[in-house]
């Protein structure tokens, strides 16, 4: 999966990540798989270094204090609808709160 398709899987807010972590790969590695996992960054891939593997730990850790909307700072929360962990700061989970009532 090349960083663009990468980018469709998650919000915003964790692009950042996302290109930290792609520009860190090792030639011989593929990241197969992008997602959010209980409001937290999930990377499947393979042919990792024991390097690569710790960058993955650190780039999954900080998206769950990472808005995924905006990039702040932020924390899990409980979607109004639908009920999936998310994480966000308190602007973007008002602003999502208002687009659902």
């Amino acid at each position: 999966m090349d960083f663009q398709e990468a980018r469709t899987k998650v919000g915003v807010g964790w692009y950042t990540l996302l290109n930290t972590l792609y520009r860190a790969k090792p030639a011989g590695c593929e990241i197969m798989a992008v997602s959010r996992v209980d409001g937290r960054l999930h990377i499947t891939a393979i042919g990792i270094t024991p390097m690569f593997r710790d960058n993955i730990r650190l780039a999954e850790n900080e998206s769950a204090r990472t808005c995924e909307d905006c990039g702040n700072s932020g924390g899990h929360r409980r979607e109004m609808q639908g009920g999936e962990v998310v994480t966000l700061c308190d602007a973007c989970e008002v602003r999502r709160t208002r687009k659902f009532r």
